[in-house]
């Protein structure tokens, strides 16, 4: 069974992450068909629906996906509700997601909801290929990629129909890129930008490699700047067509804080064991491969993820829902280094399948 397991293809990997993601939304669906929704969603044309994928959404940020795959020229203002302009401005800032689940539903307002749930389906897939390519690099086993999916803030945006797994997928093929043997910096550098339009939270990754290269007493890579320069210019475009500013952002204002500030705040209401945990071991683990492996770039990427951490508002750490979302880099580069093995049975560097 080992040895089968230990014969698949990094391609079969991603499939099989693939099969799993949609079994789990099967499942997630039928748990759902009788479900009520409590509350008010923050886009209002799901207020009062009983289907079971509606209701999913709704539950989470993947309703603000859909209603940007149904409207991608942020048209309709209105059915935001209260949230407004301002909300559009944040969840805009994410057009990967959006104009993919857009192109999948054929601009089909009333495929939006399948498409983005299938969107949330192949990002595992990517996620565990990416992964299964990034760990032959490093010795590991590929099948082990599958285990990417189980990261809590892959979990948690997975769960949600959220495309949490797209942009990490996409981030840590870049990385496999950039670090193989033979590294293929431009084309890495273009899905960093990709990633990082996915989710801002993917500039983890390429601010790691250049501290990384700085550890090894190299000058950082100039282009590792544009994935944040990419970000930025889509922000200025999206504020524009939304006529707001970025003091009026009304949910991205208030995703920073001061150092440590929002992190001491909410740990003193946080009442889940849960939570400590996993703070807990993402920081003893880090700490661990920084003096095991201090040179490791998958080190540079969890000690630039925990900085970044510092300066999270208390609306991120709140909930470990929303905070293990941030942090869904820092933990697969963990899970990277803990599967390391001292002595790679797999050479570093293999071709990517």
């Amino acid at each position: 069974m080992r040895k089968r397991l230990d014969s698949l293809s990094d391609l079969q990997v991603g499939v099989i992450g693939l099969l799993i993601s949609i079994a789990l939304i099967g499942l997630q669906v039928y748990l759902h068909r009788d479900f009520v929704l409590q509350g008010t969603p923050f886009v209002a044309s799901f207020a009062g629906s009983d289907q079971a994928i509606d209701v999913i959404l709704a539950r989470g940020d993947g309703q603000a996906f859909v209603q940007l795959a149904r409207d991608p020229l942020f048209q309709d203002i209105a059915a935001w509700g209260e949230a407004g302009a301002s909300e559009v401005a944040y969840r805009a800032q994410r057009p990967v997601a959006i104009y993919s689940a857009w192109a999948l539903s054929l601009g089909n307002p009333d495929w939006a909801d399948e498409a983005t749930v299938a969107l949330s389906a192949l990002g595992c897939g990517i996620l565990t290929w990416a992964t299964a390519v990034l760990f032959r690099q490093r010795g590991i086993a590929p099948w082990f990629a599958v285990v990417a999916v189980a990261i809590p803030g892959v979990f948690v945006s997975f769960r949600f129909f959220m495309p949490g797994a797209l942009a990490l997928g996409l981030g840590v093929a870049a990385l496999a890129l950039w670090t193989a043997d033979t590294p293929r910096k431009r084309l890495a550098v273009a899905l960093f930008c990709l990633g990082v339009l996915t989710r801002e939270t993917i500039m983890i990754l390429p601010i790691g490699i250049a501290l990384n290269e700085i550890i090894n007493r190299r000058l950082p890579n100039p282009w590792l700047g544009l994935p944040a320069l990419t970000y930025l210019a889509w922000g200025a475009v999206v504020r524009g067509l939304t006529e707001t500013s970025l003091s009026t952002a009304g949910t991205a204002s208030n995703r920073l804080s001061i150092p440590f500030e929002g992190l001491t705040e909410a740990t003193a209401a946080w009442s889940l064991s849960q939570e400590w945990m996993i703070l807990g071991i993402t920081i003893a683990l880090t700490i661990t491969a920084a003096l095991r492996r201090p040179t490791d770039p998958l080190v540079s990427v969890a000690v630039v993820g925990l900085g970044i951490a510092t300066v999270m508002s208390v609306e991120v750490w709140a909930d470990w829902a929303d905070w293990t979302r941030a942090l869904a880099p820092v933990h697969l580069a963990i899970l990277g280094l803990v599967l390391t093995p001292d002595e790679p049975a797999v050479p570093i560097g293999e071709p990517i399948h």
